[in-house]
């Protein structure tokens, strides 16, 4: 019961990130695995709204989709997601927000950044994350500026 609650959870989130078209269906109608996936709906499908519906739809058959160890990544996301206040909740949405925002470019060098980052042991974060923490608002734009430009 908590690893289909932990399942649903999911769903909903990943569901919140990619709208869609507006359309309804029958708690009947769909497939046996997505139902399984959705059972915590399963009372109260009705009552939701379409657009709702589909979302979780979706989500549920991205879920399926999934290998177990991708599975088991996105429930440790979710995990973790949980586990944060509000507030970061929030901070997290908005960062999500301008990043998706920005030119498919720009997407792009900051994926190979964060990657490159990613390589680094963990001391070299460490201090890399102080060094940057350390600079004055004026010098971390200006640092922003030029790893964008070398990319």
């Amino acid at each position: 019961m908590k690893r289909q609650f932990v399942w649903s959870m999911i769903v909903i989130v990943s569901c919140f990130l990619h709208p869609g078209l507006v359309w309804a269906v029958e708690w009947q109608s769909l497939e046996s695995d997505v139902q399984q996936v959705l059972s915590p709906f399963s009372e109260r499908w009705d009552s939701l709204t379409e657009q709702h519906q589909e979302r979780l739809v979706q989500g549920a058959d991205r879920w399926l989709d999934m290998t177990p160890e991708q599975q088991e990544k996105a429930r440790q996301r979710f995990t973790k997601w949980q586990s944060l206040s509000p507030e970061q909740q929030t901070e997290l949405r908005e960062k999500f927000s301008r990043f998706r925002a920005l030119p498919a470019d720009e997407r792009q060098k900051l994926r190979q950044a964060f990657q490159r980052f990613q390589q680094l042991s963990p001391e070299q974060k460490q201090r890399l994350r102080q060094r940057f923490k350390d600079l004055t608002p004026e010098q971390k734009q200006r640092l922003k500026k030029r790893i964008m430009r070398r990319q």
